[in-house]
């Protein structure tokens, strides 16, 4: 480590001072690297960060491979198709979205799938059918992923970018997007219902994009590091499109590569001297869990002047906790800046004040219940989102249609609504969404954000939500997509008879609860954990995230409205309430029931050989959990693991074994025995490639 640190030459980078930024000379995002291309084409524009070494683009260097594969484009598509993108946060993803917007082609950010399973590609292939791409974008490394499922690749062209010639740049026709052009589709939907894509213009991404310039004081000497997916709305604005705008370098690195390590994301940090960067909530909680005390003295932070918190609750004892802690590596409290935004309007909606880190207030949790704020010394800390982004406005509304809209005052709580440049266009091909979403009130254009807040002192805070999403780990969860996939595997649960909602866990982060009216003659002859077993498996194969919460329900004990829609709130509060018509119920690893259900109690099957036990070892560590019982069959995902934990699996089998296993790898075996067995044909097939 010190080795690395002292090795500040190997990772200095290229940059000019004293420049006009590119916005103050551009209409668009093509205009804005052409400008950095033809004032500082030698200065650094990107550096990715991977295992086996980093790589460095200057701005000119990065706009030929940007022009080659324009040039591809647009001699086989036209202008308005659309093209899948699907990398990993490295440069091909960089070069196939710009390139995209050189070609006048609408990008659809996508995510690498976590296996092959049909589940995992469910959600890929049905943004492919709402969008109609025309082409995809990858690598030769996916294309060889795919193989066989190539329902996706079927009725796609596919390109692989690293295939491109650089030279194919000098046939690149000048495009010069308009402003009112979309530039990309970003798809906000789950896996299973109907997805929903996010149309962002030209000027959409120009005006977001000063938007958080000025919220973020964005400076020349900036730099930014972003380990933020590609595909996810903060990770492209914040993590790409803004260095950009701003004409400033971005050091990028992929989400596993950070979450295998979180110290990585702070060493790039400290390395490389960046000044702007952040994550979701859980980000700054796993480095608390993970970074030593030890590995605090090799860093050196004083150079992050912005540590902006978004995309899910933001929790103040996280980031004092977090402002503590690395202030022993330099970092200062000021430049905690929580911020709040959403993809509907483009990213940035507000931000605190750059440089004078977290605001935080106490509010009386008794009137906060009620819908108003009241100041109380020793009541509920909420951390304030700041201020509104210039040229935008942000009000409170209640009410649910157009005849019964309210602006509400001051200190009230409602719907945060949103209004200027950065609100999107609409959903692609969706009317009803569009209009259900965007909205005319007052002679102006409005985004109601789903979002429930007040403003007190002219700065917005965020209580909840008024659509019943679920956060994990920065991700939107959609509670439809989780109904219909227990409805589709279990068959002890009646069709629109299960409702997913959020759930606090202990350790404060959401997880997922399920209530479910179970027919009385199952309740009788099918044992109440065996159902709870199906339940946990279903959730932990489809979201790697252990089931926190489960109700088994009388009949017609499931709360609905007078109109038969489900009340995934109603359920929430039954549940803390324990006021639910329920028979059984799995919280948090434990099973209740009364005395009339029928529990079964299940042989212990124990571990047999001594490589499953060292694997129990580390998930036993891991999940910090020393009295876990483990047999053969026990699922990393169903025992409390989640996909955070098990790239920690995978860092620990790394050093012991020597190996290298592949997330996607891991995903498809998730038991002791499976693991086991992965393990033992790894270090098999590494013998023989040594050998050969």
């Amino acid at each position: 480590m010190n080795a690395i640190l002292n090795q500040l030459d190997n990772h200095k980078i290229n940059v000019t001072h004293g420049f006009d930024t590119p916005d103050q000379h551009a209409n668009n995002m093509v205009e804005c690297l052409q400008y950095l291309v033809s004032v500082r084409p030698n200065d650094t524009g990107l550096v990715t960060v991977k295992a086996d070494g980093d790589s460095h683009f200057s701005y000119q260097q990065l706009e030929v491979k940007v022009l080659a594969l324009a040039s591809v484009l647009q001699k086989q598509f036209t202008v308005g198709d659309r093209a899948l993108i699907l990398h990993d946060n490295d440069e091909h993803y960089v070069i196939s979205f710009l390139a995209c917007l050189y070609a006048g082609i609408i990008a659809v950010p996508v995510f690498p799938p976590e296996s092959m399973k049909e589940k995992h590609l469910a959600r890929l292939l049905l943004i492919a059918e709402d969008a109609t791409p025309a082409c995809l974008l990858t690598t030769n490394h996916f294309l060889t992923m795919f193989g066989n499922n190539a329902l996706l690749l079927s009725k796609i062209a596919s390109i692989a970018v690293d295939d491109v010639n650089d030279e194919l740049a000098e046939q690149w026709c000048p495009y010069n997007p308009n402003t009112d052009s979309i530039a990309f589709l970003q798809y906000t939907s789950g896996s299973t219902s109907a997805p929903k894509g996010v149309m962002v213009s030209h000027g959409n991404l120009l005006a977001n994009g000063l938007a958080a310039k000025t919220g973020f004081a964005a400076a020349e000497h900036d730099i930014a590091v972003s380990w933020l997916p590609l595909y996810h709305d903060m990770g492209l604005m914040g993590g790409l499109l803004q260095p950009i705008f701003v004409g400033v370098p971005v050091i990028l690195m992929s989400p596993n590569f950070f979450l295998q390590r979180p110290i990585r994301w702070l060493e790039t940090i400290s390395r490389y001297r960046g000044t702007v960067s952040g994550g979701p909530d859980f980000a700054y909680r796993l480095c608390l869990e993970r970074i030593k005390e030890s590995q605090l003295t090799e860093l050196d932070l004083s150079c992050w002047r912005v540590a902006f918190s978004g995309a899910e609750p933001i929790r103040h004892d996280t980031l004092e906790l977090f402002s503590e802690t690395l202030s022993r590596a330099g970092l200062s409290a000021e430049a905690i800046f929580p911020c709040y935004g959403l993809a509907e309007a483009t990213l940035y909606v507000s931000g605190s004040v750059a440089g004078k880190g977290m605001v935080a207030t106490q509010f009386c949790p008794d009137d906060i219940a009620k819908h108003t704020v009241t100041p109380k010394s020793d009541g509920k800390k909420l951390v304030s989102c700041g201020y509104t982004a210039k040229n935008h406005q942000t009000i409170i509304m209640s009410g649910d249609s157009n005849e019964n809209f309210t602006r509400l005052a001051e200190s009230t709580i409602g719907e945060i609504w949103i209004s200027g440049p950065s609100v999107a266009v609409g959903y692609w091909q969706n009317d009803k969404a569009t209009a259900d979403t965007y909205i005319e009130y007052n002679g102006q254009r409005w985004l109601r954000s789903g979002d429930l807040g007040f403003i007190y002192q002219q700065q917005l805070y965020i209580t909840g939500r008024v659509k019943d999403l679920i956060i994990l780990r920065g991700y939107n969860v959609y509670p439809q997509d989780i109904e219909k996939i227990v409805e589709d595997t279990c068959d002890f649960v009646r069709k629109g008879r299960v409702a997913a909602f959020s759930v606090t866990k202990p350790d404060g982060t959401e997880g997922i609860g399920l209530a479910m009216e179970v027919p009385v003659r199952l309740q009788k002859s099918m044992p109440a954990e065996l159902m709870f077993e199906q339940l946990a498996y279903v959730i932990a194969e489809q979201y790697q995230e252990p089931l926190s919460v489960a109700i088994l329900l009388n009949r017609a004990a499931l709360p609905k409205t007078s109109s038969g829609k489900l009340q995934r709130s109603a359920c929430r509060n039954g549940w803390q309430d324990n006021t639910l018509d329920s028979y059984a119920s799995y919280q948090f690893g434990t099973i209740h029931a009364d005395t009339n259900t029928q529990l079964i109690n299940k042989p212990i099957v124990e571990i047999e050989n001594e490589l499953q036990q060292a694997i129990a070892n580390i998930w036993c560590d891991i999940l910090e959990n020393s009295d876990l019982t483990l047999s053969p069959t026990s699922h990393f995902f169903m025992v409390g693991g989640n996909s955070l934990l098990a790239l920690r699996v995978l860092a620990a089998l790394e050093e012991t074994f020597d190996i290298n296993i592949p997330p996607a790898d891991f995903i498809t075996s998730p038991t002791i025995a499976e693991l086991a067995n992965l393990v033992e044909l790894t270090l098999i097939q590494e013998i023989e490639d040594a050998t050969v």
